[in-house]
């Protein structure tokens, strides 16, 4: 059976191989961005494009994790479009090219606002909705380097 599935941060990367692979599988997709008709707005028209040559349930929403409303907005527009929502992956996230001990507070706080609050602010919004529904999953996807860690040691001073 078809499940349908938000993915959050799909503009690129392992978010934007993920939605093309679960609807090539056959799956109700929502490839979820920011600035969708913006800054991203390339990126959401190659998976409209793909979408509509492969005849695939790929949907573009438009979501960004650190503003609750958005949040609130795309998960009534997906409920508005398929009545449900099965699993979302929150794929979302940032992270800052430099070592932790370079970090300004306010990029740290906005590296925890992103990946921390805004994945928990997805699953607060989906958790009725998928109760209702009879049940759902959650998928959190973090790397590594959010602490800097996938990059190389500063050189000796």
């Amino acid at each position: 059976m078809a499940q349908t599935i938000l993915v959050t941060g799909s503009t690129s990367g392992f978010g934007r191989l993920t939605v093309e692979t679960l609807a090539r599988q056959g799956h109700i997709v929502f490839a979820g961005m920011r600035a969708a008709a913006g800054k991203n707005a390339p990126a959401a028209e190659e998976l409209r494009a793909l979408a509509e040559r492969e005849r695939l349930a790929l949907h573009i929403v438009e979501i960004d994790i650190t503003d609750e409303s958005s949040v609130e907005q795309a998960i009534e527009s997906i409920i508005a479009t398929t009545g449900r929502i099965d699993v979302v992956v929150n794929n979302a996230g940032m992270s800052i090219r430099k070592p932790p001990q370079d970090y300004a507070i306010p990029e740290w706080q906005a590296v925890l606002e992103t990946n921390l609050t805004g994945a928990f602010a997805c699953a607060q919004a989906v958790y009725a909705p998928m109760k209702q529904g009879g049940g759902g999953g959650f998928l959190f996807c973090r790397f590594q380097d959010g602490l800097g860690m996938g990059n190389p040691p500063a050189p000796p001073r």
